[in-house]
Parts: C-alpha cells; sequence; structure tokens
C-alpha cells in the first residue's frame, strides 16, 4: 500500500501539510515517509504525537523535528508521560525508562521540547489531536486527558459514552488523530470522512502512514521490524510470555448465540428509532450514529453491537475484540438477568434498560407532581413505597420495588412532549430537569419486566 486517494476538492495552490501518526523513534520510516510524500520547500510536516518510545531513534526524531522547518508535533500521551515523570509527578513507565538511559545528558533537554508541544492544532481542512474527542464539548474545552490520550482520558470516555467515540465526533471540521491502531490491518481508520486515525503499529512491525492535506490523500511506508520487540530484548526486558486462546467448538456456539442476540438488538434499535423518528432516513451520518447510541448505551450487548452496526461484527473481528471466550459468557450471563427488561412507550420497545444505581438505590422524583390527580394512585405515601431523604422536596424512591408496585414510570415536563423525553431520560439516569419549574405536564409509560 503506498497510496490511497481519496476524493476531495482541492484548493489551488495551497502548502500541503503531511500530518503523520504514531513515530515512536522509527525515524527511518519517517524519512521514508517524507520521502514518499515529495513534499515542497513550503510544506509542512505535523506529527501527530507519540514520536519517542519503543522505537530506536526516539533522539533522532525529536532532532529532525528541531532541525527541519515547517516540522512540528502534536503532544502524545508519551511525551506528556515524560514530562510528568521527569518532575516526579508519575511513575516512569518501562519505554520512558529506556529512552532516558539512552539520552543520558541530554534528556532533560529532550523533556523540555517535549513540553513545548502542543495539545491541538487546527488547519484550514482539519482538527488534530492525539488521543480522543469528547462529544458536546468545543475543542477549546476538551479535557487535556482526553484530547492527548491517557488513560485517565479514555477512561472517562468509556464511563459515559459506551459508543465508540469517533462515532459521535461533532466538532466543526475532519479530525485526525492517531494514538491507537484501530484496525490492526496496516489500514489508517477513516470514520465517514469525519475521523481519521492514523496509527497504524509502526513500531511494532506494521506501517507507518501519514495524510497529506489539503488533497486527503492517504500515504504509508512499511516499518522496517518489530522495533518494540528489540528494544525490549536489547534492554534485557522481555516480553511476558502468553498461552495462545483457544477456543473449543463449545465457545464457537456462544460466540454464535452472542453475534445473534447482538444482531437481534440492533433491528430492534433500528426499527425503535425508525419508529420515535420519522425522519431517521433523512438524518445526517453525523447524527445516525448519536442516536443509535443513545439507544444502544444501556443494553449489556452494546459493545457488540457498536461493532455490528460499524460492519466490524464477524466471528473473527469478535474473537481478537473479546479476547477471550470467557468475555462471551460474561456478556451472555449478563444479557440473561435483563432479558425482556423493556420500556415499552407508545406502543413500541425502546430495548433493554439498565437504570443508573444511585447511593439510594433508585430515581429521583419530586414528592407531588400534579394537581389534576394523575399521580393519585402513584403518590409514595399510599403506595407504600421505600424511599429515603433527599431535598425538601424530593425523595428517592426504590425504583425495582415502585415498579413491582405499579408497573409505571413517570416523566415531566413544560409540556407533553417534554414529558415524554424526560420520561426516557429519566430511566437513563440523565433527567436534569428543575421539577419545580418544569412539572407542569405529565407522561406515564407501561413498564413490562
Amino acid at each position: 500500500m503506498n497510496a490511497l486517494r481519496i476524493e476531495r476538492d482541492l484548493p489551488a495552490a495551497q502548502p500541503r501539510v503531511l500530518v503523520v501518526g504514531d513515530i515512536h523513534g522509527c525515524l527511518a520510516e519517517l524519512l521514508d515517509l517524507v520521502e514518499l510524500a515529495g513534499l515542497g520547500a513550503t510544506d509542512r510536516v505535523v506529527a501527530l504525537g507519540d514520536v519517542v518510545d519503543r522505537g530506536p531513534q526516539s533522539q533522532g526524531v525529536l532532532e529532525f523535528l528541531r532541525k527541519t522547518g515547517g516540522a512540528t508535533s502534536l503532544m502524545g500521551n508519551h511525551e506528556r508521560k515524560h514530562v510528568r515523570s521527569f518532575k516526579g509527578e508519575v511513575r516512569a513507565a518501562l519505554s520512558q525508562q529506556i529512552v532516558r538511559e539512552e539520552m543520558g545528558d541530554s534528556y532533560a533537554d529532550a523533556v523540555a521540547f517535549m513540553g513545548s508541544f502542543p495539545a491541538w492544532m487546527e488547519l484550514p481542512d482539519a482538527l488534530l489531536v492525539h488521543g480522543f474527542w469528547e462529544p458536546g464539548v468545543v475543542l477549546q474545552e476538551q479535557k487535556a486527558t482526553v484530547i492527548i490520550g491517557t488513560l485517565t482520558g479514555e477512561h472517562h470516555l468509556a464511563k459515559h459514552y459506551p459508543a465508540p467515540w469517533y462515532a459521535l465526533y461533532d466538532g466543526p471540521k475532519p479530525l485526525i488523530v492517531g494514538h491507537h491502531d484501530y484496525l490492526h490491518t496496516g489500514a489508517p481508520l477513516i470514520h465517514r470522512d469525519r475521523v481519521y486515525g492514523l496509527d497504524t503499529g509502526c513500531c511494532y512491525g506494521g506501517r507507518l502512514t501519514g495524510l497529506l492535506l489539503p488533497e486527503w490523500r492517504v500515504v504509508s511506508v512499511p516499518s522496517r521490524a518489530n522495533y518494540w520487540a528489540d528494544t525490549r530484548t536489547r534492554h534485557g526486558r522481555q516480553p511476558a510470555r502468553r498461552s495462545p486462546v483457544v477456543w473449543s467448538e463449545g465457545d464457537e456456539v456462544a460466540l454464535a448465540e452472542l453475534i445473534r442476540r447482538a444482531e437481534l438488538a440492533v433491528t430492534e434499535a433500528c426499527n425503535a428509532l425508525h419508529a420515535a423518528h420519522p425522519e431517521f432516513a433523512e438524518m445526517s451520518e453525523h447524527e445516525k450514529p448519536r442516536l443509535f447510541a443513545e439507544v444502544a448505551r444501556n443494553s449489556p450487548l452494546a459493545p457488540v453491537m457498536f461493532r455490528i452496526k460499524s460492519g466490524r461484527g464477524d466471528r473473527a473481528a469478535l474473537r481478537v475484540f473479546l479476547g477471550h471466550p470467557r468475555k462471551v459468557a460474561d456478556l451472555l450471563a449478563r444479557l440473561e438477568s435483563y432479558e425482556g427488561t423493556e420500556l415499552r412507550e407508545g406502543g413500541f420497545a425502546i430495548g433493554p434498560i439498565i437504570v443508573r444505581e444511585d447511593r439510594y438505590g433508585g430515581v429521583y422524583v419530586r414528592r407531588s407532581l400534579g394537581k389534576d390527580g394523575v399521580f393519585t394512585a402513584w403518590n409514595c405515601q399510599e403506595a407504600d413505597i421505600p424511599k429515603a431523604p433527599w431535598r425538601d422536596d424530593m425523595v428517592a424512591l426504590d425504583f425495582w420495588g415502585w415498579v413491582k408496585e405499579t408497573g409505571y414510570v413517570v416523566g415531566a415536563g413544560a409540556t407533553e412532549a417534554d414529558a415524554r423525553a424526560d420520561l426516557i431520560q429519566q430511566i437513563r439516569g440523565k433527567s436534569d430537569h428543575d421539577w419545580k419549574k418544569d412539572g407542569k405536564c405529565a407522561y406515564m409509560a407501561d413498564w413490562r419486566p
């Protein structure tokens, strides 16, 4: 794979920018890539971060960036780790320890240079960050841990957004990132021409990949070796040996059942979306994944559903994704726990719902929500529902006990439409209405376990 062209309009006489994925000390491949791109005197090179560690020539890559006119780099999680460990804020990982040994007296100067790298960059055609993007947050307010790609940032996204972060990308321009080799095929991730993931595992024997702007042309060169394995061996740190994972015939049957159920869940979620949003088919390719994520996110099968929806749900891909047969068994067991649990609103199934737990084990509702008697049967005092004090006008209810008694869930808002929307948000644990201000109308849904 030498070059892959992605058709876009090309502005006349605009200087080109070669955006490069994770270099990780692979200087020879970087020079190969620059040569293949055929850059001119006014063209630029922008590395996406993680230019050091694991490969053989971290110092050489930094020297290239210092001395090559128009070359620069963003800060990746590896550069950030060097800066923070040098200050004594965190412990250096093995790859940072090795680079520090290799650089010797020049290490302090290298850390100062890495500390000058910006966390993001905006070009006329694209936004550049090393790691991830949080939806609903403008670039200037993104958490540094998210866009730089630290484990803290990754955990934050995993906790709040079960869908892959790139499926929810909502920035104003296409986004180009590094950090993860998402496909493990030597090819970059290109998601709906909106997100480009350029890390293709060069330091592990994969490829070094770049994207030429403004023509949006992918250029790629092969790695010369599995440098990280060689580096560990050279420094006396042998990688741990792992026994190969064997999938038995029974494991394959379980995997097929998991795929069948996940495909059914995807179909039901899509049907629910079409029923709830008649205009769904005409929505943008950005809005559809966001709405699908809202419907599917609480399902025990959500990770598999997202992969199936994005065309990566075949058996071979899921074996790699899940890693071990016990993960299949765990997902099927979780599914059995919630089998048949669905919210019926307006006559159609939204899908499996997992209610957010809080410290009282329930959801928050106002003690008295209406004046017309709609809520009389639901009143917590009359229904003898377990409750705990919250604020003066609030109580926390035992959700499952309440459902057992009544079979209803209530949403409230200034209009019926608002109440219907809040109903769904409340069950998902995301309602943030001011009940005193908005509790003027109610909508009740039949919830059948």
